[in-house]
């Protein structure tokens, strides 16, 4: 009898709370600034590895806040690459939730650089992203 309760105490205590069922996308918003690339190659265009890495960085943040536990990359379902970014940028990317469902997310990222010039911010690229909030397993929960 002690040793079925002792198992549904350790049991109660590795359940995982549930993802919500409604989140607003405005307090899903989240943004990350950081200068990319290689310093000694200053100039030169940068390979979309770094870029997709930042995406992913940023919306596994976002995910693992909604879902309140660990998650893991699903899809990148669409990415855009609008405008080239080069070694030594400043890059700046913001994300949010736009769709939730009973264990996955979809993330909207978009990514600017700053251009020196203008001293403005240039639209560069853009990625919906699959998420999927999962156990201590690596099992969808």
């Amino acid at each position: 009898m002690l040793l079925k309760k002792l198992v549904g105490t350790a049991q109660d205590m590795w359940r995982m709370r549930r993802m919500p069922t409604q989140v607003r996308a405005k307090d899903t918003r989240l943004a990350f600034t950081d200068i990319i690339g290689d310093e000694s190659q200053k100039g030169r265009w940068l390979r979309t590895g770094p870029i997709l890495e930042l995406m992913d960085v940023l919306a596994g943040t976002i995910s693992s806040r909604v879902s309140l536990g660990p998650t893991a990359t699903i899809s990148f379902d669409r990415v855009d690459l609008v405008k080239p970014v080069f070694h030594g940028d400043l890059v700046r990317v913001e994300g949010e939730v736009i769709g939730l469902s009973n264990s996955s997310m979809a993330v909207q990222v978009s990514g600017y650089r700053h251009d020196i010039p203008t001293g403005a911010f240039q639209h560069t690229h853009d990625a919906i992203i699959t998420m999927v909030a999962i156990n201590r397993f690596g099992r969808p929960r």
